[in-house]
């Protein structure tokens, strides 16, 4: 286990094991608490044990912040040149793609090697993760931080295109590493409290645990709603921009192809061109001759 006293920014805790951030967040809070910071401490009591992929990336990005920065400039990359196919320009389209998987792939496995079995049943979210982080500068800014408390399951950003790792997971719910998260920190001893004093300072405590667990319930439910709002209009941005690429790389195709077939043709009246005028000059010289 890690030493609790040590951390002192609520952003740290993002950096420890999963095992260690419930006890490290309750012992932060009841530091700022009795330094008379209630409102800070109140503040980290809400902060929400990150799941496993979000887990995952807050690592990665902490150790490999350049992975980062090169999945989210290949993201921006992947956007614009599908931007400029929309308007009729479709030439970058397919270097931009390629580019975008190769950096996204290596986030995801930078990330879910940390996991249990290499993450192989977390690999989609992480994947998905990284594509919100790309279409939403909220996400992106926790990313780059390392203090994600939870995956987005945002689908593939569309441009008919893969991601790394992307797709659906197989059907994983909640990964964890260390079993179930610890509830709020309790306030122990109460009952051998022997004095009118004692009984009323922990009839205080009980209640302002039990407020501080309903405000955090309540930040839960506002920010699950939240992330639901995002993720639809997301998800349906993604699958309008999907639809205008695929018609513009197959526009893009028979384009490539007609002009193939031009240069054919082209290249094959040039040559009957040739035979012509090599017959009418045979045909000159020999009335010449006569």
């Amino acid at each position: 286990m890690v030493d609790t006293v040590g951390v002192d920014d609520a952003d740290d805790l993002y950096a420890l094991d999963l095992a260690d951030f419930t006890a490290a967040r309750n012992a932060l809070a009841k530091r700022l608490k009795a330094d008379g910071r209630k409102d800070e401490a109140a503040a980290v009591t809400a902060l929400r044990k990150p799941n496993a992929p979000a887990w995952a990336l807050n690592q990665a990005a902490r150790e490999n912040p350049e992975l980062v920065g090169a999945a989210m400039t290949a993201g921006t990359e992947l956007r614009n040149a599908t931007d400029a196919a929309v308007r009729g320009d479709a030439s970058a389209l397919r270097a931009a793609s390629a580019a975008d998987r190769k950096a996204s792939d290596a986030l995801v496995e930078a990330a879910a090697s940390r996991l249990p079995g290499g993450g192989q049943a977390a690999r989609g979210r992480i994947a998905d993760t990284i594509r919100a982080a790309v279409l939403d500068e909220h996400i992106a800014d926790r990313l780059r931080r390392g203090v994600l408390d939870s995956d987005y399951a945002q689908p593939a950003m569309g441009f008919g295109f893969g991601f790394g790792g992307g797709g659906t997971d197989a059907g994983i719910d909640d990964v964890t590493i260390d079993g179930a998260a610890s509830p709020l920190a309790t306030v122990t001893d109460l009952g051998e409290a022997r004095s009118a004093k004692q009984r009323a300072a922990a009839k205080k405590a009980d209640k302002e645990r039990e407020r501080a667990e309903a405000e955090r319930k309540r930040q839960d439910e506002e920010e699950a709603r939240a992330r639901r709002r995002r993720r639809a209009e997301l998800a349906e941005a993604a699958k309008r921009a999907e639809r205008r690429a695929e018609r513009l790389v197959a526009r893009a195709e028979r384009a490539e192809a007609d002009a193939v077939e031009a240069r054919a043709e082209a290249d094959a009246a040039v040559a009957e061109a040739d035979e012509a005028r090599a017959e009418a000059d045979a045909d000159v010289e020999v009335d010449v001759e006569d």
